[in-house]
């Protein structure tokens, strides 16, 4: 596992358990099992979907291979090394930030 990988499950288990204290804090035991719950979806939210938020946080814009041809070579399926296993590997997109 590599070190953003723990750094990344600290900070979640972090934000997790704040939110269990402050749930208990305000509502006892019942408010500790609320902060449980919100602290489940929001940490799952921001793991499960932290590349769509950095997009979204970047106001990335898709970009086409006709667009940007020295990009679309790079992630095109005939620049790699095809091996059987790779059949089911998806091309990534490419998104950039508009520089206006």
């Amino acid at each position: 596992m590599s070190r953003n990988t723990v750094k990344t499950y600290t900070l979640l288990a972090a934000l997790g358990g704040l939110l269990v204290i402050v749930g208990a804090a305000l509502g006892g035991g019942s408010g500790a099992v609320t902060g449980l719950v919100i602290g489940l979806v929001l940490t799952g939210g921001s793991y499960w979907f932290s590349d769509t938020i950095a997009i979204r946080a970047a106001r990335a814009e898709p970009v086409t291979e006709a667009q940007m041809p020295e990009y679309g070579t790079t992630t095109s399926a005939s620049s790699l090394v095809w091996t059987p296993s790779m059949s089911a590997m998806p091309i990534p997109s490419v998104r950039l930030r508009c520089c206006q």
